[in-house]
């Protein structure tokens, strides 16, 4: 999204307000077609009759240079004060790992606001900034939204390498549950959905000991899992798909839903 506010910012400068925004709202359609998979939000104020403000946010540096290029080729005394993104506050930790089930994502940092899409167990997240409780996430499928600090665990881009090269397995069940041992009536640590990603750190008669993205580990059967490398090496199956669907069949709807617990069109 792309907001231009003026007043009389052009007033001393030899280009005219009206052509300057015509030409940022076309760059503004060229790069973010769709703002829920980017990020731009710029504002231009005057403050000193002789130099623009130029200021927001975004996590397109190319779209940031366009922008102030246009400024610099037409002459106008500006100061830049755009924001990139991912934030310097947040350091080295501009990566993060689901931790949950299933998480919300949501249009603005308040649980009342829209859904926009959920994330599962194991799912990697770019990191761009956070505010009070509540981080600011991309997802792999490139949605941008806000999410609840209780439901990821942050890591250094090499903490994310690591993980990535760890050995991992997929929930390949409809739903169930991690026990705190490898036993059918072990205590529940927590809930798992279809396609959750998860390091495995040994096997154990009918069981995998997995461990969460914080630390937390616990038993799930290995016959409802797959490792995902051979997950990522295998062709998708149209019989596997439609079995998989009809599992799903009275499922309720949610908008922004991508998980087995509720789903909507896209998220299915």
């Amino acid at each position: 999204m792309l907001l231009l506010c003026a007043g009389n910012i052009l007033a001393a400068q030899s280009i005219s307000y009206k052509s300057l925004l015509e030409e940022i709202q076309v760059l503004q359609k060229q790069l973010v077609p769709d703002k829920r998979v980017a990020i731009l939000e710029i504002d231009i104020r005057d403050t000193s009759q002789i130099k623009v403000v130029v200021f927001g946010e975004t996590d397109l540096p190319d779209a940031k240079k366009q922008i102030i290029q246009i400024l610099a080729d037409k002459k106008i005394s500006f100061i830049d004060s755009i924001r990139l993104l991912p934030d310097i506050s947040l350091g080295e930790k501009t990566w993060a790992l689901s931790t949950l089930s299933v998480s919300n994502l949501r249009a603005k940092p308040d649980d009342a606001s829209e859904l926009v899409s959920q994330t599962g167990l194991g799912t990697p997240l770019k990191v761009l900034e956070y505010r009070s409780k509540w981080f600011r996430i991309q997802t792999p499928d490139n949605y941008i939204g806000w999410m609840d600090s209780g439901g990821l665990q942050q890591l250094s881009p090499m903490e994310m390498n690591n993980w990535r090269s760890s050995k991992r397995y997929i929930y390949n069940h409809i739903s169930g549950f991690v026990l705190d041992t490898p036993k059918k009536k072990g205590n529940v640590v927590s809930d798992i959905v279809l396609c959750s990603l998860f390091e495995v750190e040994k096997s154990e008669k009918r069981y995998l000991k997995i461990k969460f993205p914080d630390g937390r580990t616990g038993y799930v059967r290995k016959t409802d899992c797959i490792s995902y490398e051979d997950w990522s090496n295998s062709e998708p199956k149209v019989q596997k798909i439609e079995s998989v669907a009809k599992e799903m069949m009275g499922f309720p709807y949610l908008w922004g839903g991508t998980s087995s617990k509720n789903v909507d069109c896209s998220g299915f």
